[in-house]
């Protein structure tokens, strides 16, 4: 089993630091209470962490609301086990073991892996990046598509009598550009299929193509700007960044850990 696979594990703790939770205030705010058990603000931030991506969903102004609610859910279902006594039962024991070790698991991506991700770090890592970037032309282009090549013609000798490409794409194009006068963005040569792409670059800026042939129908293309791509911005992969080194100090951590430990695989 390689150590990849048994870092496959620290995933879950890995995913929870995309959205760092706030440290506990001297005095945490109360954000509501169910039968005089307190909900807080740093509880919320759990919650939040633990639902991830699937939070970005909900309108910012209401998820304190959503959260909030889910936690008096929560609260309501534990107090009523608790009368029940279940946390006397082995199956509550073995849960409360498993997320204990989970938990364990987090704070200490948090604390002590997390720590050493630094704004340094991650600019460092950035400006090694941009340095192994190659410059990558993109163009933005416009085409109008049609159903058969006599369609495509008949366009292209409009345009050539002086037609406006934009007010043609409009009427013209089946394509769901059209609404935006066949405007398809920039975009750079291996995001288009073959037989468009060949033709779009071998334009210069205002340049109009002769009727293109794709699986999708024929097109006439007009190249709009030509640009080296733009390298992203610091901010723009800031966290992906973290992410990525996070989990390469996790994988190197593990293979540490594991020389000086005592692992014994009972049952594969």
């Amino acid at each position: 089993m390689s150590i990849k696979t048994l870092c496959a594990s620290l995933a879950l703790g890995v995913a929870l630091l995309s959205a760092p939770v706030t440290g506990f205030a001297a005095e945490d705010e109360i954000v509501a209470k169910v039968n005089g058990d307190a909900i807080t603000r740093v509880q919320l931030n759990y919650f939040a962490s633990e639902l991830g991506e699937r939070l970005n969903s909900v309108p910012a102004e209401q998820r304190d609301s959503i959260l909030i609610e889910q936690m008096v859910a929560r609260h309501l279902i534990a107090q009523a086990a608790a009368k029940l006594k279940l946390e006397k039962t082995k199956e509550f024991a073995s849960r409360q073991d498993f997320y204990r070790l989970r938990a364990l698991q987090e704070v200490y991506l948090s604390k002590v892996i997390g720590a050493t991700i630094t704004d340094a770090a991650l600019k460092k890592t950035y400006e090694e990046g941009l340095a192994r970037i190659e410059p990558e032309t993109e163009i933005r282009a416009r085409h109008i598509l049609v159903k058969t090549e006599d369609e495509a013609k008949a366009i292209s000798k409009e345009l050539e009598g002086g037609a406006d490409f934009i007010e043609l794409a409009k009427k013209k194009s089946i394509g769901p550009s059209n609404v935006n006068g066949g405007d398809l963005g920039y975009f750079g040569k291996g995001q288009m299929v073959p037989p468009f792409a060949e033709a779009a670059f071998a334009l210069k800026a205002g340049g109009v193509s002769k009727p293109v042939k794709t699986r999708f129908g024929w097109h006439v293309i007009k190249v709009e700007d030509i640009r080296e791509k733009p390298a992203p911005t610091f901010e723009d992969i800031r966290e992906s960044m973290r992410q990525a080194l996070l989990r390469n100090q996790a994988i190197e951590t593990v293979a540490k850990l594991r020389k000086d430990a005592k692992v014994e695989i009972i049952k594969k």
